[in-house]
């Protein structure tokens, strides 16, 4: 059904809103390549490839996919389920996890959409900061050299298909200790709101410090959205507010928020637990990795971006 509107509609849908332009302009490129992709999609006059079976002899014609990234269900489908089983049968191991969430303020939208540098290094302080509160946390248990574990993938859209560029991020609920021969898993403590208000304090100065550093331009050059995100805000030099209990208290068991308002907008981080599993063990690299694939999988896989701690 999809494939048949936008097959029928598409293009007078591209050609109403550029009539609708005084300047003509209509949807961007990427976007009508994106539908025009879509159409091509498992149709067999756009090419295919003809495989046998060497058993039986059985052929059959597999048309060519349109590999979309935007929403093409079986395209999406399929760069959603891979990804996420390799992640869960060959790559995390098998501990308790944690996802993180972390959004954005409106202002900041267009420009994390469409300048991929400056989302990957958003994406990265929020990793960073997270990674530094659970060394934090180990050091105290006493274990100083340790190395956490998560990866992170970026989501571009909301619940109501609004651009809405966030991160979904699954953080192991410990840290490999290193310092004693064979590496161990440790478990961490539970994060508690005042730490989650912590970590989403850190991330926003980190965020506002190197957008206050990054340079703007001269005045000649053509003003992009990312030009006027950096402007704006470069002003954010302080935490307008930070979040009471009540502001910051979860609506489900288990979730933990916080949102943090400031000249630029607000930024708000979430995060709820995952699968749990026994206590601290020694971690072996051969053991089954495994995770919550409900977790693992939350993200949108055209921008995925896998962070480590360093």
């Amino acid at each position: 059904m999809l494939h048949q509107v936008v097959v029928a509609h598409a293009e007078t849908a591209f050609a109403d809103v550029r009539a609708a332009n005084p300047a003509g302009i209509g949807y961007p490129r990427h976007v009508e390549r994106e539908f025009k992709t879509f159409a091509t999609c498992g149709i067999l006059g756009k090419g295919f490839l003809r495989v046998r079976c060497n058993s039986c002899g059985v052929e059959e014609l597999v048309a060519f996919s349109c590999h979309g990234r935007g929403f093409c269900p079986s395209c999406i489908g399929r760069r959603m389920v891979e990804p996420s089983t390799r992640l869960v049968d060959e790559i995390l191991p098998h501990v308790s996890y944690r996802q993180w969430v972390l959004t954005f303020p409106y202002r900041m939208r267009p420009a994390l959409a469409f300048d991929k540098a400056l989302w990957s290094w958003a994406i990265g302080i929020g990793m960073a900061k997270v990674f530094a509160w659970q060394r934090k946390m180990a050091k105290r248990l006493g274990h100083r050299e340790v190395k956490p574990l998560g990866l992170c993938m970026g989501q571009r859209f909301g619940s109501l298909l609004q651009l809405n560029p966030h991160g979904h991020a699954v953080v192991a609920d410990g840290v490999l200790a290193l310092g004693s021969g064979r590496p161990m898993w440790v478990s961490l403590p539970t994060p508690t709101r005042p730490d989650v208000e912590d970590i989403a304090l850190a991330i926003v100065r980190g965020i506002s410090k190197r957008l206050a550093a990054r340079e703007t331009g001269s005045e000649d050059d053509e003003a992009s959205a990312a030009t006027v995100a950096y402007a704006e805000a470069a002003s954010v030099a302080r935490i307008q507010q930070r979040p009471s209990d009540d502001e910051s208290a979860a609506s489900s068991p288990g979730v933990l928020s916080a949102v943090v308002t400031t000249e630029l907008g607000r930024f708000s981080v979430v995060t709820v637990r995952g699968r749990t599993h026994g206590a601290s063990h020694a971690y072996s690299g051969s053991s089954p990795a495994r995770c919550s694939t409900k977790a693992a999988s939350t993200g949108s896989p055209p921008s995925q971006s896998l962070s480590a701690a360093s």
